[in-house]
């Protein structure tokens, strides 16, 4: 159900097109027509722990760290904030 006010609902209306459910899964969908699939919490964790000192990591800065989690094909709306946190908190770099 869509909020009373008008400006409000329009930008759900607005934002909304952008992603789409699949098997249950949340996706959001890319100017180039890719799929990312949208994470929270531990798995969002999880992830920047991977890409940033696993296997298709080499410790790089929060930016650089974002953009390829989003290439590996994950979503999240806070992803770059977070990379950049987790970055600096390395103890390695």
């Amino acid at each position: 159900m869509l909020p009373k006010e008008v400006m409000e609902a329009k930008r759900i209306k607005y934002r909304s097109t952008r992603y789409t459910i699949l098997k249950g899964e949340l996706y959001r969908r890319r100017f180039s027509k890719v799929l990312q699939r949208c994470v929270a919490g531990e798995e969002a964790n999880k992830i920047l722990k991977d890409v940033h000192s696993g296997v298709c990591g080499n410790h790089t800065g929060g930016k650089s760290l974002a953009y390829k989690v989003l290439r590996q094909g994950f979503y999240w709306p806070t992803l770059f904030a977070e990379a950049q946190r987790f970055a600096e908190s390395c103890e390695t770099c």
